[in-house]
């Protein structure tokens, strides 16, 4: 006989409430599915990393980099030497700011640090609203991205003071 019809004779026996060997035959079958412990196939390196970029997405930079350093501490990598911040790398939130963003007024509301007199370096004053608008939305791009990496250095020097371990390496 072969394994799958041992298997099958167990589970006929087992289904029978009447037979005498039903519970012995039940108590096998739970054993059999307890006891089989399937490994996965071995993963590529492109589905760890899809793997990796599905958790991490939610985390956020910040903590992803923490979380680098906290397991690779020996790393001579830095949290510094992360990747820069990119546009791809807005929330939707992020995102949803730029897109609203219509008018070099709008853009100088959001964002009074940018403010100068009379009109900004390369503003297209004569080439149409669509380029004006292109434009005010690749600044508040610019400053949305500009802000989060003087977050993200912020973090950095706070986790360094909080580095239990001031003689090591901080990455």
């Amino acid at each position: 006989m072969t394994m799958d019809e041992v298997r099958s004779a167990l589970e006929n026996i087992a289904r029978d409430p009447e037979h005498r060997d039903h519970f012995k035959a039940l108590k096998m079958l739970r054993s059999e599915e307890a006891s089989s412990a399937v490994l996965p196939e071995p993963l590529t390196d492109e589905e760890v990393v899809l793997r990796l970029a599905r958790i991490m997405r939610p985390a956020g930079p910040e903590n992803c980099q923490i979380a680098f350093h906290r397991a690779f501490p020996r790393s001579k990598k830095t949290v510094t030497s992360a990747p820069r911040i990119e546009a791809e790398d807005l929330t939707e939130e992020d995102r949803d700011i730029v897109n609203r963003v219509t008018s070099l007024p709008m853009l100088y509301r959001l964002f009074p640090e940018i403010k100068r007199n009379g009109v900004p370096k390369g503003y297209p004053t004569t080439k149409g609203l669509a380029a004006q608008l292109r434009f005010v939305r690749e600044q508040a791009t610019r400053m949305l991205l500009e802000r989060e990496r003087e977050r993200m250095k912020a973090l950095e020097a706070e986790n360094r003071d909080d580095d239990p371990n001031p003689g090591t390496d901080a990455a």
